[in-house]
């Protein structure tokens, strides 16, 4: 379907997905909104890891989706192109608000492509109040080959946002986090579907 890590999907009813043993909590919150986030995992042809979002980071569970059960979905970077945090149908702080507009000055300079994912972005994109006031802001850089010198300036302005910003770079070999890769380049840990590799990305200087 080309769907990507991040991406939120929204399921058909009485989908094949819950399979014991399912927290009750996952029962819940998929009843409250049928969305849930594609994770970094393998899966079945025709299927899809995914991930269902509780009311706390202590409520994450893995499950897999048939892809035929996607009734729509959305991108990180669909609601950076739709600047969904300007609208008022969420409860995202102010401080949160702020960075997403710094974060779009300083991605838009460098000509880096940016969506929003974690708590932030499945609340803009479903109004489902789960961030709070010290929430951090999620975002991702989703690149061919990483630009050094152009990640290293987006990084060091980072430090002006009112809310701590979790950055990750994500390209076909895998993401590592920008804040490990502009410290060192040449070693980082870069997340796969078979796990986690300690190795340098492809990158320009």
């Amino acid at each position: 379907m080309g769907l990507n890590t991040h991406d939120l999907v929204w399921i058909s009813a009485g989908c094949d997905l819950l399979r014991p043993p399912t927290p009750k909590w996952a029962v819940v919150a998929l009843g409250r909104c049928p969305v849930l986030v594609v994770r970094r995992a393998k899966a079945p042809m025709g299927w899809l890891a995914v991930g269902i979002r509780g009311e706390n980071r202590q409520q994450r569970h893995g499950a897999v989706l048939q892809e035929r059960d996607v009734l729509s979905y959305r991108t990180p970077e669909s609601l950076v192109a739709e600047q969904a945090w300007n609208r008022s149908s969420h409860s995202i702080s102010v401080a949160a608000v702020e960075s997403l507009r710094l974060v779009a000055d300083l991605a838009a300079s460098e000509g880096i492509p940016w969506g929003v994912a974690g708590s932030v972005g499945y609340e803009l994109a479903t109004g489902s109040p789960v961030t709070m006031e010290n929430s951090d802001l999620d975002i991702i850089l989703r690149v061919q080959v990483p630009v050094l010198s152009s990640l290293q300036r987006f990084y060091e302005k980072l430090s002006m946002a009112p809310c701590r910003v979790d950055a990750l770079i994500e390209t076909p070999m895998g993401a590592a986090s920008l804040e490990e890769f502009v410290r060192c380049p040449e070693r980082s840990l870069i997340k796969t579907d078979s796990g986690v590799h300690l190795c340098a990305l492809e990158y320009y200087r």
